[in-house]
């Protein structure tokens, strides 16, 4: 906890990473955005000699690991150092706000009935949390007002909208401290598994003991909430799916920066895009039920599948093209063998080893294949890819969900603000139409939620 007034004015004490608890520490770089969300409460009413609770919960980067986790595979993951600032004022009062502090939008919540009707895209993620901790933990019944405020591009592939879930459950616990319920403390004893839940709790599906509900209407898995809540600064982690487990690390190669350019094209998971995507986990499935490739639904996900004695990828694919919708079939598995099995292990092998050039040639295989074999990559997104490798990026791929979204280029840090600009004006010459909704910056890898 600390006072509304140590974030307005007190620097040192809200950002110094030298104190006893540095872990609960918020990095330095998202001092700004803490301030913006603190003004906001005082506009609310909140006096600034009031405690209260602050998160940090970052954007992340998914380097590989392209629809991989929900299948069972693995990923190679980042946090950013862009991300949402929670501030979390708790009054007791009968109802919870939640307050964006970039838009002022609002949403009011009646704790006696704990449902809420709003015009914002947003509140179906504060519905589907607060319906979750509900059914797990028991209904919320201390008020206050969650604000919060964010600079990542909605919708780019950068898993806002994982980000505002996990930073809405870490909110909600700090307000009402349901980590303390025996269902909490027998389901989710690590960062990870508490990873698990939150991916869980967007795709409604049941955890462990903990029963599932409607989410947010996505068949994902938790890729996006294991980088939130599980990164290390100044490296790349990998990590392998269902169950989540930490597996290697390297660091980012020294001297290089990430660019990331988002094309504009919005996939919003729960608006136009979802069928598409959910189609992609949906094919996993399909796979997994076919009684010749594994019979009596021995494997539980594509990746214990893969790693099975006596598998044959080839003769998989082969016999999945002759079923129903078998080519789709076929590229799927074979996408998620070459990227988990093939392109993963030989990304980490060319880093510890310092070969950028073979990095870069498996990262160009693993966008060739989102764009053949996933089908879900758009005109916009391809041609950011071209762009990055004319202009020199050591690697480059479209990342995220797809069907729109963003690219990350690896390139040197020294020339950085120059393949932005350039980057940047080449696409819109050629798309001007994302003018307003394209952006381009440049970043680190940062800290995991905090």
């Amino acid at each position: 906890m600390v006072l509304l007034k140590d974030i307005l004015h007190g620097e040192n004490e809200f950002s110094n990473q030298d104190t006893a608890h540095k872990d609960a520490v918020v990095p330095a770089y998202s001092n700004d955005l803490f301030r913006i969300a603190a003004r906001a409460l005082l506009s609310q009413g909140v006096g600034d000699g009031e405690p209260v609770h602050v998160s940090w919960v970052p954007a992340r980067i998914e380097v590989l690991g392209k629809h991989t986790d929900y299948a069972g595979g693995k990923s190679l993951l980042a946090a950013l150092r862009r991300g949402f600032a929670f501030i979390v004022h708790k009054n007791r009062s009968n109802e919870l706000r939640i307050l964006d502090a970039g838009s002022n939008q609002q949403i009011v919540i009646d704790l006696e009935n704990q449902s809420l009707q709003t015009p914002y895209s947003w509140g179906v993620y504060v519905q589907a949390v607060l319906d979750r901790v509900r059914l797990n933990f028991g209904r919320v019944a201390i008020g206050g007002t969650i604000c919060m405020i964010g600079n990542i591009p909605p919708s780019a592939g950068m898993s806002s909208s994982s980000a505002l879930i996990t930073g809405l459950f870490l909110s909600l616990r700090a307000l009402v401290s349901f980590d303390s319920h025996q269902a909490y403390r027998d389901n989710i004893q690590s960062n990870l598994q508490l990873a698990d839940y939150l991916g869980h709790v967007e795709n409604g599906q049941t955890y462990r003991d903990l029963a599932g509900d409607k989410g947010v209407g996505t068949f994902g898995g938790s890729q996006d909430h294991t980088a939130i809540i599980s990164s290390k600064e100044g490296a790349l982690r990998l990590f392998s799916f269902r169950p989540t487990q930490w597996i290697d690390e390297v660091a980012l190669p020294a001297g290089y920066s990430f660019v990331i350019g988002s094309s504009g094209v919005q996939a919003e998971k729960t608006g136009a895009a979802r069928d598409q995507y959910n189609r992609c986990a949906m094919l996993v499935q399909q796979i997994l039920l076919n009684e010749r490739i594994n019979p009596g639904g021995r494997f539980h996900s594509l990746g214990n599948l893969i790693a099975g004695e006596g598998f044959d990828v080839e003769d998989a694919c082969m016999h999945l093209k002759a079923c129903e919708d078998g080519d789709s079939l076929s590229k799927r598995l074979y996408q998620c063998v070459q990227e988990t099995s093939v392109i993963i292990p030989g990304a980490m092998d060319a880093l510890k080893n310092d070969d950028l050039p073979r990095f870069g040639r498996l990262v160009a295989r693993s966008h060739q294949l989102a764009d053949t074999h996933l089908n879900n990559q758009v005109p916009e997104t391809n041609y950011l890819v071209h762009i990055a490798q004319s202009l020199g990026a050591s690697a480059c791929s479209a990342f995220g969900a797809g069907f729109g979204g963003s690219v990350w280029a690896l390139v040197e840090t020294a020339s950085a603000s120059m393949f932005k600009a350039e980057w940047k004006k080449r696409y819109l010459q050629r798309f001007p139409q994302w003018q307003e909704r394209s952006a381009f910056f440049e970043d680190q890898t940062g800290q995991a939620a905090k």
